[in-house]
């Protein structure tokens, strides 16, 4: 079986462990681009109307993959918007794939209930596996709201990095 580690990342902390992750595994790695720049205000409108960012990514490069790591953000609980048009690829072309998402996390450190199901209804396919790697937990104790404006720009070091890409290999490798 074939597999390709897909990713988005706006922090680079997602782009750092699916590079690693990918290199350590002998597996592909594409980095997925926009066709336009990214800014705040697109991220709000993409989540808010559920708009599906163009992509520099040419689709037939996919198609000799048949299992799929997609590894990126997670927005209001959904994957980063630029993963739905490959979304809709799978729809039709019926490959496996799991997720993996370095995310912001949360004080009770839950995972996230709406993953699974935004998977399925935007693919028609049962995700192999979802694995949620929190920078929450990297964070040292602070009180709650420095460490929420922290969260969302923070930049993991190269032992976090690791660590991450530790966890990401032990969840991919059941699929190798």
């Amino acid at each position: 079986m074939k597999h390709v580690i897909i990713s988005f990342s706006e922090t680079l902390n997602n782009e750092k462990v699916a590079e690693q992750t990918a290199h350590d595994l002998n597996i592909d790695w594409i980095r997925l681009e926009e066709t336009r720049k990214r800014t705040l205000a697109t991220n709000f409108f993409d989540i808010l109307f559920s708009r599906k960012p163009k992509l520099t990514l040419d689709f037939q490069s996919i198609e000799s993959y048949d299992f799929i790591v997609f590894m990126g953000p997670v927005w209001l609980g959904h994957p980063a918007s630029p993963f739905r048009r490959i979304f809709d690829y799978l729809k039709v072309h019926q490959k496996q794939y799991g997720l993996v998402t370095v995310c912001g996390g949360n004080n009770a450190c839950i995972s996230n209930p709406k993953l699974h199901d935004y998977l399925f209804k935007r693919t028609h396919i049962e995700p192999r596996f979802i694995k949620e790697l929190k920078i929450f937990d990297l964070m040292p104790s602070m009180d709650e709201k420095e460490r929420n404006e922290k969260m969302f720009k923070y930049k993991m070091n190269i032992e976090e990095i690791n660590q991450f890409t530790s966890e990401a290999k032990e969840v991919i490798e059941a699929y190798l």
